[in-house]
C-alpha cells in the first residue's frame, strides 16, 4: 500500500520534485543506520569493525543515494535485481539476532524499517513509470555482484590481518544465522564458496521479476541510461 501511495505521489510530482524526493528517501535510510550505531556503540559488545556499512544492504544504502542523484540505469538495475530481493531476504528470514525480539525496539524497528525501504525504493521507480527493467540487465548485475563479492571479501580478510576482528561482510566467511546460509553452510562449510549457489538462485529469481516486463512497452519517462 505504501509503496502504491509512494509511486502516486512520485507520478503528479515534476522531475525535479520526484528527484528530490528519492533522494529524501535515500538520506532519511542513511540515517537510520547511523541512528542505529548511535544506539549500540555503547554495548560492550560492540566492535567498530563489525559495523562498518559494508554488508550488502548498507553498501546499497548509498547505491540508493547514488542512483537517485544521478539517475543511471545501471543503478536502478542493481537495485532492482540485487537490493530489492536481498532486503526482500532479510525482512522474510532475518538473521538469528531479530528473531523472537520485540519489533518496537528501536533497533529492531529499524532494521526492519530499514530493509523495507530498500525493497521498495526500485519498486517506486517503477510503479512510477521512471525505470523499466530489462533481461539483459540481469547477467550484467549479476557479474557486478560477483565482483563486488570477490573484492568483499578481500575486505574481510584484509580487516582479519589488520585488526584481528572476524569481519563478516556480505556473510561470504559463515553464515550470519540466517536459515538459508546456515542450510548452505551445512552442505560446504568452506568460506565464499558456500554462498556461490545463492548466485544461480538469485538469476532465477531475477529473470522472473523481468516476466511482467517483457511484453509491455516503456512508460513515458523510463531512464534510458
Amino acid at each position: 500500500m505504501l509503496c502504491i501511495l509512494g509511486s502516486r505521489l512520485l507520478r503528479r510530482l515534476p522531475q525535479r520534485g520526484g528527484n528530490r524526493l528519492m533522494i529524501g528517501l535515500a538520506l532519511f535510510n542513511i540515517g537510520l543506520y547511523l541512528l542505529k550505531i548511535a544506539l549500540i556503540c555503547r554495548q560492550p559488545w560492540f566492535n567498530v569493525w563489525e559495523y562498518l556499512p559494508l554488508d550488502l544492504c548498507g553498501v546499497n544504502l548509498f547505491v540508493c543515494l547514488l542512483a537517485a542523484l544521478l539517475q543511471k540505469r545501471a543503478l536502478y538495475s542493481f537495485l532492482y535485481f540485487i537490493a530489492c530481493p536481498a532486503a526482500a531476504l532479510a525482512l522474510l528470514l532475518p538473521n538469528a539476532c531479530f528473531l523472537n525480539c520485540n519489533l518496537f525496539e528501536p533497533v529492531t524497528l529499524i532494521f526492519y524499517l530499514q530493509h523495507s525501504i530498500l525493497a521498495i525504493f526500485p519498486l517506486l521507480l517503477i510503479l512510477a513509470g521512471r525505470f523499466r527493467p530489462q533481461l539483459s540487465s540481469v547477467w550484467r548485475s549479476a557479474g557486478v555482484f560477483v565482483l563486488s563479492c570477490a573484492i568483499m571479501y578481500g575486505i574481510d580478510k584484509l580487516i582479519f590481518l589488520l585488526t584481528g576482528v572476524r569481519a563478516n561482510y556480505f556473510f561470504l566467511v559463515r553464515s550470519p544465522g540466517n536459515p538459508v546460509l546456515d542450510y548452505l553452510w551445512r552442505l560446504n562449510p568452506r568460506e565464499f564458496v558456500y554462498a556461490l549457489p545463492c548466485l544461480l538462485v538469485l538469476t532465477v529469481i531475477n529473470m522472473l521479476m523481468c516476466l511482467p516486463f517483457i511484453s509491455k512497452s516503456p512508460h513515458r519517462h523510463t531512464i534510458k541510461a
